[in-house]
């Protein structure tokens, strides 16, 4: 592990064998390389896991997932770098926010039905409680659904539905997260698991505890209804998303003016390899519309465009 801060690196070596090897009446000790050594390198931290007995290889997407449950931590000026892959950077936290089809924010987004809601509302308010509740456009995989509770940026409860109803279809698009930092606030009541992986929430007497999951309960009755609506109003406006096989890294849709309808251009917009038309009237007929489909690539494979013409027949 070596770190860079203002000019100054610090670096050390924890060897695995070493640490079961020590005796439980000794203390393990890291072996220092540099201490405080002037350096010209740019700030940062790097971790180097060497001499792993495997045989298969790591699955680095999983990886990035998985960083991205345990810690809401990231932004421009704290990024994380895996393998230096451009396509598995996190500069951003959040669970499914490159892919998501709507998103409902706490508590901008519920705003306007607090009386619903009032008392729950308030405690959210009280406690500083904010989240952002995302609805992909096709079902996610089982890690991805589900709401994620973090305080300071650390994970304190992995994914849970709050819904008695999670069979529903709605849970298989549903993803969040919410800051909850109010639960380690006092020193006298631990609200968290020894892991660190689920709240007390069976803890007697409990209050804040109960309130906080009333609330995400009723957040997500609420979105769950939000959410069919926004669909169904979505089909009446939105064309089936495009589907890229095979393609390497990243990919990205643009839609192209020369070569789409002069009459629509203005009116569309691509997300996701979905194209929506604004709200309005338009005339009974067959219109083009030409997309620019780019895939980033990776280390193995150049990034690459085709262009695609799409017609959509209005009736």
């Amino acid at each position: 592990i070596s770190t860079i801060k203002d000019g100054k690196k610090n670096s050390f070596v924890m060897d695995y064998d070493a640490i079961k090897a020590c005796s439980q009446q000794k203390t393990y000790e890291p072996v220092i390389l540099e201490y405080e050594a002037a350096t010209g390198e740019a700030s940062g931290t790097e971790i180097k896991i060497e001499n792993l007995a495997r045989q298969s290889g790591f699955d680095l997407e999983g990886i990035r997932k998985n960083i991205l449950s345990r810690f809401s931590i990231f932004s421009s000026d704290f990024v994380v770098h895996i393998n230096d892959d451009d396509n598995l950077q996190i500069d951003t936290n959040g669970i499914i926010t490159e892919n998501y089809q709507f998103k409902w924010d706490f508590p901008g987004d519920f705003s306007g039905e607090q009386q619903s809601f009032q008392s729950l509302y308030d405690f959210g308010i009280k406690n500083k409680i904010t989240g952002t509740i995302y609805t992909s456009a096709t079902p996610l995989s089982k890690k991805q659904q589900g709401i994620i509770l973090f305080s300071r940026g650390k994970l304190v409860q992995e994914s849970m539905s709050f819904s008695e109803r999670a069979n529903d279809n709605f849970f298989q698009y549903m993803a969040g997260s919410f800051a909850v930092d109010f639960i380690d606030e006092s020193p006298e009541v631990d609200n968290c698991s020894t892991d660190r992986k689920s709240l007390a929430w069976d803890t007697y007497g409990n209050t804040d505890l109960d309130l906080l999951k009333q609330l995400l309960e009723k957040l997500v009755s609420m979105t769950q209804n939000k959410w069919r609506l926004s669909r169904k109003e979505a089909k009446k406006q939105k064309i089936k998303p495009f589907t890229v096989k095979k393609a390497q890294g990243k990919v990205t849709y643009k839609l192209v003016k020369n070569g789409t309808a002069k009459a629509i251009y203005k009116k569309l917009s691509i997300k996701s390899g979905a194209i929506t038309f604004k709200k309005g009237a338009y005339a009974k007929k067959t219109y083009k519309i030409k997309v620019k489909i780019t895939a980033k690539g990776n280390s193995k494979y150049k990034s690459k465009s085709i262009n695609k013409i799409v017609k959509v027949k209005i009736k």
